[in-house]
């Protein structure tokens, strides 16, 4: 639980930390320049769920940021993992919740309210055939905080399936385990061999965390009492791109008390989020260097000569107000849908724009720079783009991307 006082990573508002041009070298992941009040990155999955190779390398990437963000700033991952998301797995869920200890809660964008009941009209329209039931309609953002630390298995049975968070926060002093050590006689136990007993007994722990009480103050903040809401035992954020850019300076001043690192699947700007109130440029460069140099076979780009994370998306520098990608490459996640290629390289130069707010703003951006461009939207876990790519004009780069094929 963060202790200190976070002002003075805002204090320099306005100000670069790391003034040198850096954005080829954190590729996949692209910066919100436009944004000081904290350090915002984004960067596109194909589809939710993503594919096994795109899990893969989500897998390696957060493994080894999180080694870094515990070297650097002394914090610890915490995964969250979205109701919604843990039913469609359910197997899964319930096979590993025993060793996990998942404690529900409560997910919420932010000024969302509590999904009401069905009114007794509605009940009685239903009744009579009259329009459509969806359960989810009347079901919360609830999500599940996982008590024990075990990220990298958590990560590879629930990341990439569009509902997991990790939020990064310093260890609260009083979620200490108690020091205790099993005799040897009884080490091969068949009990201790099933369990984690010390994992379990730091779960337990961790309910002592100020998180919980704490996340209901400020992500509470505004929402109606009630028996259901006063129930819960804690609160996460669920942020978008364009929410982080609208929240008010205080409140999203206020979600950094709770935690320093925030990293979100957000179906909804197809993609991963990457939010702290630390500046985590410098940390990208070295998390994705190493990750070419421990498997640079893996990591490199499929017939295309290049290797490295750095290289999975070809940036065009030319700057008529958005920047421009002039070329996308998914590697090394093979086999992507052209009119996901398309789309995304357009809509990635607006998405985190200040001007832009989301992807309703990106995809007007995009119909303004080609006007025969067809862009619609897929609703769902699978959300993609499909775009047709005739004449991608780059402003101030002077040549025209031409179709494929």
């Amino acid at each position: 639980m963060p202790d200190e006082d976070t002002a003075s990573s805002f204090a320099r508002r306005g100000e670069r930390l790391t003034p040198i041009d850096r954005s080829k070298e954190i590729l996949p992941w692209r910066r919100a320049e436009g944004m000081t009040r904290c350090f915002l990155a984004w960067m596109p999955i194909s589809a939710f769920p993503a594919r096994e190779s795109e899990r893969q390398w989500l897998l390696r990437f957060t493994t080894i940021l999180g080694d870094h963000l515990k070297k650097a700033y002394e914090v610890e991952p915490h995964v969250f993992l979205e109701f919604k998301t843990a039913t469609a797995v359910n197997d899964e869920f319930l096979r590993n919740s025993r060793k996990f200890m998942p404690l529900a809660g409560l997910g919420r964008h932010p000024g969302a309210a509590m999904p009401a009941m069905p009114s007794d009209q509605k009940y009685k329209e239903l009744m009579e055939g009259k329009g459509e039931f969806h359960v989810e309609d009347y079901i919360a953002d609830y999500c599940y905080w996982f008590l024990v630390q075990a990220t990298e298995r958590q990560c590879k049975l629930f990341q990439g399936l569009g509902g997991m968070s990790i939020a990064y926060w310093k260890p609260d002093p009083k979620t200490k385990p108690p020091d205790f050590r099993i005799p040897a006689q009884h080490q091969n136990h068949e009990l201790f061999q099933e369990f984690d007993v010390k994992g379990m007994a730091a779960g337990g722990c961790a309910m002592r965390d100020g998180f919980l009480a704490k996340s209901k103050q400020i992500v509470g903040a505004g929402l109606k009492s009630s028996v259901q809401s006063e129930s819960i035992a804690f609160m996460l954020p669920l942020l978008t791109a364009s929410e982080v850019f609208g929240l008010p300076e205080q409140e999203l001043k206020a979600y950094f008390e709770l935690f320093d690192v925030y990293l979100r699947e957000s179906p909804s700007d197809a993609g991963m989020l990457l939010a702290s109130k630390h500046d985590l440029e410098e940390t990208l460069v070295a998390v994705l260097e190493e990750m070419r140099e421990s498997d640079p076979e893996h990591d490199a780009v499929p017939g295309s000569g290049r290797s490295g994370s750095a290289r999975l998306f070809g940036v065009s520098n030319a700057r008529s107000g958005a920047r421009r990608f002039a070329e996308l490459r998914f590697a090394p996640f093979p086999s992507v849908d052209p009119a996901i290629e398309g789309s995304v390289t357009r809509l990635s130069a607006h998405l985190l724009q200040p001007e832009s707010r989301g992807c309703a703003n990106a995809l007007s951006a995009c119909q303004e720079m080609d006007a025969g461009t067809r862009i619609r939207r897929v609703a769902g876990a699978q959300s993609a783009f499909a775009v047709d790519t005739r004449g991608i004009r780059e402003s101030g780069a002077g040549r025209t991307t031409a179709p494929d094929g």
